[in-house]
């Protein structure tokens, strides 16, 4: 399964294989503030979830988004 993520404020798109839509858009934030110390990225997810936006049939955090499957 792969998911894609957009950036509403840029445009720019960025595919994940294997991840659920959620992880795929705390990846995308995380690795375009320079973040790529994947082995960390539990703990910063676990930290960020409070802070997802949930539409009816989406997920975003900052300006990335992607479609909830």
């Amino acid at each position: 399964m792969a998911t894609n993520v957009v950036n509403l404020a840029t445009g720019a798109e960025l595919t994940y294989v294997s991840l659920h839509p959620i992880e795929a858009v705390l990846c995308a934030f995380l690795q375009d503030i320079g973040d790529y110390n994947t082995w960390s990225y539990a703990d910063a997810m676990a930290r960020m979830f409070d802070c997802l936006v949930f539409g009816r049939h989406t997920v975003c955090y900052g300006d990335w988004c992607a479609k909830l499957t």
